[in-house]
């Protein structure tokens, strides 16, 4: 089972907290171990890449009055009970998805040789497995060669460790997105300027289209329009901010979601310069459609 020594990594506890690396060469304390133990736990400092007290505290209240009390720290309760209790180390470790999709593990830890995060922590992550539906290390391998070289270059030990310091931060996915919010392979409409107008269809085999454009002056007004409909689609602009091709909830810019067979349109008085994309999307039947652009520049 995992103890202290086992859950401090102390090249990751000393570069994220370059003070600790300080007090340690003036003398203070022998090791990064030592500070987490007598200082560093106390302080909701993070032992590892894969332990984040402040989740942990957050989603188990018991924990969290415990620690209150001054009777427990995040860290201490996890090593000497949570892991044991099945509870999950940071928001993207599920103990009940690693034990259902790893029958081996559950095995292990039903004879008590092991328990499910020690097994992600140990071997897990090293051996490609994944944590939970929001991490597949085939696909991140695939898309982010720059961890492959973290990996050889010794910044980081696994794709997990790689995707949870660094990936999220940069807007990175940890699985292939849903194929209408996939920006990856939409149609090119360029930079748009005057009235232009594109005829397409959704349908139940192609329930979405997504446009690239570019509106190239300051400010323009814009005018978009969805008509010709025999069935219910709904129009929506989006943006994608973080630039990592794929439409996230924040992202979406203006919708209009009519009923029936009525066309959509959004409008904007002062729309300002930049890259955007529409989304047509199927709600219920098959239809053609005709998609309206009309930008005019202000400044």
């Amino acid at each position: 089972m995992l103890t202290f020594e086992d859950f401090l990594d102390q090249d990751f506890y000393l570069a994220q907290y370059p003070a600790v690396s300080e007090a340690i060469d003036a003398g203070e304390y022998e090791s990064g171990l030592d500070h987490f133990l007598q200082v560093g736990q106390f302080e909701s400092l993070q032992p590892n890449p894969l332990f984040d007290p402040a989740y942990y505290r957050s989603i188990y209240t018991d924990v969290s009055a415990a620690i209150e009390r001054e009777a427990i720290t995040a860290a201490e309760h996890f090593i000497l009970f949570g892991q044991f209790e099945q509870r999950n180390p940071n928001p993207l470790f599920d103990t009940t998805y690693y034990l259902e999709q790893y029958p081996d593990v559950e095995t292990a830890f039903e004879a008590e040789q092991l328990t499910p995060f020690e097994h992600f922590f140990r071997f897990g992550q090293f051996e490609g497995r994944n944590p939970s539906v929001f991490f597949d290390s085939l696909y991140y391998q695939e898309t982010n060669p720059d961890a492959i070289t973290a990996i050889e270059d010794g910044v980081v030990d696994s794709l997990f460790e790689h995707f949870i310091r660094f990936g999220l931060k940069r807007g990175k996915l940890g699985v292939s997105p849903e194929p209408e919010n996939d920006l990856s392979g939409v149609f090119q409409l360029d930079t748009l300027l005057g009235s232009r107008t594109v005829i397409e269809s959704v349908s139940t085999e192609n329930p979405v289209d997504i446009y690239r454009f570019v509106v190239p002056n300051e400010i323009s007004q814009v005018s978009i329009r969805l008509s010709e409909l025999m069935a219910d689609a709904d129009l929506e602009i989006l943006q994608d901010i973080n630039a990592n091709e794929v439409i996230e909830f924040d992202e979406i810019f203006a919708t209009s979601k009519n009923l029936g067979i009525a066309s959509e349109s959004l409008i904007f008085d002062q729309l300002t310069t930049g890259t955007y994309f529409i989304r047509v999307s199927q709600f219920e039947g098959e239809t053609d459609y005709n998609l309206s652009f009309d930008v005019t520049p202000i400044v």
